[in-house]
């Protein structure tokens, strides 16, 4: 196992488009025309949906904006206690019922633990949402300031190098600092994103993955389109990145913490995209230390198994995937992001 603060510079894929030029097709992909004057005369609905843009969605993204580059100009340290000691007052007011979820899904994930066991990792939870949001607008100085480790640096060079290379990802700690290891690695990627309700958010996220990215990366809303673009790149021998543990309309998929496997997850998707351009998987995920600071680790490369003639059983690569993923989730269960939302066949309130 190596342990690299600040890995080699030397690319390893060169590619001819820019950062700037990459974001803006990403940015136009995702931009929503505001309603015009018109809509105030136009009937109930459309001077509903003005007044709601006008009056609320546009100041709460100018106030985002301005909030996010204020931070960006403090101490790490700060910035990152800030949002975590934001999130452990605001949860409490006004999100309670993400507060009774989480307790419920601890409660069935961990039935050993006591009740102040539960209420100490419920909080901290919600405390590494707020300080990952926060840390956004610092995530570019993170690698130059010495704190991000990387282990297992020099095997994932190695996997990158040989391409194609698929990423998986999970929502632990600070996984946006990827972005700068890749950059340290000089590897491109490509990225299918979910954007957020509020477009201010979906693009200070995007310029912010693009300043700590490497020059030659692509990042594409979800879509038919996007996957088309991440054949392409896997087939070009480079490098994709998943996230494997996201949620399925509202509900988590995966992992599956003892329930019945399935393929309707990021999962399958990896899996599908390995088969079919003979992929590499690559998982990593990111912890976080006191003084927000992180180690990334990369695990083993998958390889998947040849099927000798045969059709692939899908459901044989998804469960040898979550093998890979669910014990790290379990081990860091406090710091995993999806840990609030709902389980399907978990009774709520």
């Amino acid at each position: 196992m190596s342990t690299d603060d600040q890995a080699s510079p030397t690319s390893l894929f060169r590619q001819p488009t820019s950062n700037a030029e990459a974001l803006a097709r990403t940015l136009r992909m995702i931009k929503v025309d505001p309603p015009s004057w018109k809509a105030l005369w136009a009937g109930r609905q459309a001077r509903r949906r003005w007044l709601a843009y006008w009056l609320w969605e546009k100041p709460v993204d100018g106030l985002q904006w301005v909030l996010f580059h204020i931070l960006g100009l403090l101490p790490i340290t700060f910035v990152s206690n800030f949002g975590g000691r934001c999130s452990r007052i605001v949860v409490p007011l006004l999100h309670r019922d993400a507060i009774e979820r989480t307790l419920t899904n601890l409660r069935w994930l961990n039935p050993s633990w006591d009740e102040a066991r539960l209420r100490r990792a419920c909080m901290y939870h919600f405390e590494t949402i707020g300080r990952l949001q926060a840390e956004f607008s610092i995530l570019h100085r993170l690698m130059p300031s010495g704190r991000i480790a990387v282990e297992n640096a020099d095997l994932a060079k190695k996997t990158l190098a040989a391409g194609p290379v698929i990423l998986i990802g999970t929502h632990i700690g600070n996984w946006e600092t990827v972005s700068p290891v890749m950059k340290s690695f000089g590897v491109p990627l490509c990225a299918v994103f979910e954007p957020q309700p509020s477009y201010m958010q979906t693009r200070l996220a995007l310029e912010v993955r693009a300043r700590c990215s490497v020059e030659g990366g692509e990042a594409f809303p979800r879509g038919a389109n996007a996957l088309r673009t991440a054949v392409r790149w896997l087939h070009d021998g480079k490098t994709f990145i998943v996230f494997c543990d996201e949620p399925v309309g509202g509900v988590s998929a995966a992992p599956f913490f003892g329930r019945r496997p399935h393929i309707r997850s990021n999962y399958g998707l990896a899996a599908r995209l390995a088969r079919m351009t003979g992929a590499t998987l690559l998982p990593f995920h990111v912890i976080r230390h006191p003084g927000c600071r992180f180690t990334l680790r990369f695990a083993e490369p998958i390889v998947l198994p040849p099927t000798h003639g045969r059709p692939p059983s899908l459901i044989d690569d998804v469960v040898r995937l979550n093998a890979a993923i669910e014990p790290v989730i379990r081990d860091n269960i406090e710091n995993w992001y999806w840990l609030d939302w709902g389980f399907a066949g978990v009774r709520y309130g």
